[in-house]
């Protein structure tokens, strides 16, 4: 028998920090200097409805070639990267594991 969702009567719970809107995108890049380009060719985005902000339904778009470019700041200090993205968010990685070169 197929799982049809949530019993009749019975909610899941919405946990106050339950995504609510979000985006994804995917593409190549190149490194210039201290700078990752990303070039986006890739992008999906949805999301309900928030103060200021439409609700936004299910899309994806797929450019084929050329799309638009995000030039990024990267910072390495011991075993962290940090990307620094012009909207002025950042994303930081930790190394997990040491790298051995052949």
């Amino acid at each position: 028998m197929a799982d049809t969702g949530p019993r009749q009567g019975h909610r899941a719970p919405r946990w106050r920090d339950d995504p609510r809107r979000g985006s994804g995108e995917g593409g190549t890049y190149t490194l210039d200097g201290n700078r990752l380009v990303f070039t986006h060719l890739f992008n999906l985005s949805a999301g309900e409805a928030m103060p200021g902000l439409l609700e936004s339904a299910l899309r994806m778009e797929v450019r084929h070639g050329e799309g638009p470019a995000e030039p990024t700041r990267i910072e390495i200090e011991g075993d962290r990267l940090t990307l620094h993205f012009p909207s002025g968010n950042s994303m930081q990685f930790r190394r997990s594991s040491a790298f051995v070169e052949p």
